[in-house]
């Protein structure tokens, strides 16, 4: 790393990976982290909520006619929206079936813990 300039060390190779899940995980102190999962029935697509051991499955569970409403989902919370996630959603999409994570507030967390009236 000798000569080399700062920028060119923050790009080099998974160092501004590590301080980006650093500075994330620090902001992040009081958010929940959710699996979204979709999958795609006969017409519906059909979406639940798994807390972050993949184990426990949240009561909430969404029907949507168009895949839009999961792209809109996706837009505003989803953990990370780099290009390759943008891809696996579409690619998830295509295929009908995939999932993403989400970091929620207490109170988005506290509506997926209820289950839908």
């Amino acid at each position: 790393m000798i000569g080399m300039s700062w920028s060119a060390v923050w790009v080099d190779s998974g160092i501004l990976s590590v301080m980006r899940f650093r500075l994330s995980f620090a902001i992040l102190g009081g958010m929940h982290r959710v699996l979204l999962s979709f999958q795609l029935y006969k017409t519906k697509w059909r979406v639940g909520f798994l807390e972050a051991d993949c184990k426990t499955s949240l009561p909430l569970k969404l029907d949507y006619t168009d895949p839009a409403k999961i792209r809109t989902i996706f837009e505003r919370t989803a953990a990370s929206k780099l290009l390759e996630d943008e891809q696996a959603l579409s690619h998830g999409i295509e295929i009908g079936r995939g999932g993403f994570w989400l970091n929620l507030n207490d109170d988005q967390y506290q509506v997926l813990r209820r289950r839908k009236a």
